[in-house]
This record gives structure tokens, C-alpha cells and sequence, in this order.
């Protein structure tokens, strides 16, 4: 009996990092050295001697030129390089812009922006940065004490102040936690930076569907899965757009997920 456990233990385990390594096209661990790849007609294009990332988005994927290559560029569907490989690290095209990396000689990473040209739109000098969502990313520099603030695809900083937690853009409207020195409140931005729902939730999710889950009270327990909320003790609500509650959760449901297909587990 012990046997099988320790066999079933390790079969997930070996699974996990199969599945983990497939999410990170920057990974060294996760670029697989593949030949090509198939379409929905069954015809296959063949690669000579690329690395490439997970899929396409927008057209292109991100890819080394050779097997042994340390440098990330671009490609497209015919498996023509379209982006020379010079950064260290790249990402999906997403808003027309990819976000890219050079590690410069002290070993800090810059971040910055693309088109599909390869030509810098937003230049690099963010310490750190995410892909765009909705016309919008979540960025940091270094002379920014204030944490986290957001970029449209003009480079143009949308927020008067930097918040301590973000994050992205969904549905017009961004949850961000306003800091502070005694308590930490959650609240939601909208596009021009402006906040639309007063910072008064010990913590809030993106909406999906028009509804948002946030609690009041309570401690979190499970920071790193922003689809649901758990938390011990507290509340937990589902509010709209307005900041109106729309749920009232009973104390005894420990976990609310977001709303999808009109659904939400719980």
C-alpha cells in the first residue's frame, strides 16, 4: 500500500512540473526544442533548429534561432523570424505590443515594450512589468516608492499615485489596494486612473460578468490565487459595478470563485 502512495505521489508530482513548465515560455526549463507545429487542416510546418514558446498570440511566438541560442526574438506563422532574436526575455504580443527584458551588467532586468516590428514603443526602464491588458499594464520604476502603477499603450502613466497590490484590467475597471499605515483597503480604478468603488475591502478580485467577490473582515489565507477569495472569518460579497452588493455570502462559505458562463463556485 505504501508503494502505490509514494508512486501516486510521485506521478503528480512529475505531472505538476510538466504542467507548470508549460505555463512560462521564459522558463530555461520550459522552451522545448521542437520540429514544427500543426493547423486545424492537418498541415504541418517544419522548423529548422528553433526554440520556441508556448503559442502564438497575435500572429507571432516568441523563439531562439537555434538550439543553443540565449537570445529571444520573434517569429510567425511561416517560420520566418520577423523580430531578430536580441532580448534575454520575451513575452506574448498582446495590445499590439510584447513585453521584452534586457539583464544589463549589473544583472538587474529592464523591462520595456515592442511592436511587431521589433521597434521600442515604450522603452525599458521599468524594474517591473506585465503584459497589457485591456489597453493597460501594471508596471514599476525604480524612483516609484509608491509600488505599482498603470501604463496605457502610449507609455503615458494613468494613475496619480501607486498602489501596494494590483491587478490587471478586466471589464473596464482594476481592483487596487490603496496601502496605507495602519490598514490596507481594496478599491477599484477605472481606465482614466479615477477610483469608481471607495477603497473598503480587506480584499477584491477582478469582475467577471459584472460582479466582483470581495470580503470584509477576516484574514486571507491563499495570496497566490487571485480567481477566488478565502478567507477565515469576515464576509464575503459579490458587488457590481457601482460598488452595490448584489451577493450576500453566508459566513459558513469559506471560498467564493469568480462568475463564469453566469455560474460561480463556492
Amino acid at each position: 500500500m505504501k508503494k502505490y502512495k509514494v508512486m501516486i505521489a510521485f506521478i503528480i508530482f512529475l505531472f505538476s512540473v510538466l504542467y507548470s513548465a508549460e505555463d512560462n515560455p521564459n522558463d530555461n526549463e520550459s522552451v522545448k526544442f521542437v520540429k514544427g507545429y500543426i493547423e486545424k487542416n492537418g498541415k504541418i510546418t517544419l522548423l529548422s533548429d528553433l526554440r520556441i514558446s508556448n503559442k502564438f498570440s497575435e500572429g507571432l511566438i516568441g523563439c531562439r534561432k537555434n538550439k543553443n541560442g540565449l537570445k529571444y526574438g520573434f517569429m510567425n506563422k511561416k517560420g520566418e523570424i520577423v523580430i531578430e532574436p536580441i532580448f534575454d526575455f520575451v513575452f506574448n504580443f498582446s495590445d499590439g505590443l510584447a513585453l521584452v527584458a534586457f539583464d544589463d551588467k549589473s544583472g538587474l532586468t529592464n523591462y520595456g515594450y515592442i511592436d511587431k516590428k521589433g521597434t521600442v514603443q515604450i522603452k525599458l526602464g521599468f524594474v517591473t512589468a506585465q503584459p497589457f491588458k485591456e489597453d493597460h499594464a501594471i508596471v514599476s520604476k525604480p524612483e516609484n516608492k509608491m509600488g505599482y502603477i498603470f501604463i496605457n499603450t502610449k507609455g503615458e502613466v494613468i494613475t496619480k499615485r501607486g498602489y501596494c497590490q494590483v491587478h490587471d484590467f478586466s471589464e473596464g475597471l482594476a481592483a487596487v489596494n490603496f496601502g496605507g499605515r495602519f490598514v490596507k483597503k481594496w478599491g477599484f480604478i477605472n481606465s482614466k486612473g479615477e477610483t469608481v468603488i471607495y477603497p473598503r475591502f480587506d480584499r477584491a478580485f477582478n469582475f467577471h460578468e459584472g460582479l466582483s467577490c470581495v470580503n470584509i473582515g477576516g484574514y486571507y489565507v491563499d495570496p497566490y490565487d487571485e480567481g477566488h477569495s478565502e478567507f477565515i472569518k469576515g464576509r464575503r460579497f459579490y458587488i457590481d459595478k457601482s460598488g452595490k452588493t448584489v451577493i450576500k455570502l453566508k459566513r459558513k462559505i469559506k471560498k467564493a470563485f469568480s462568475f463564469s458562463d453566469g455560474l460561480a463556485l463556492v
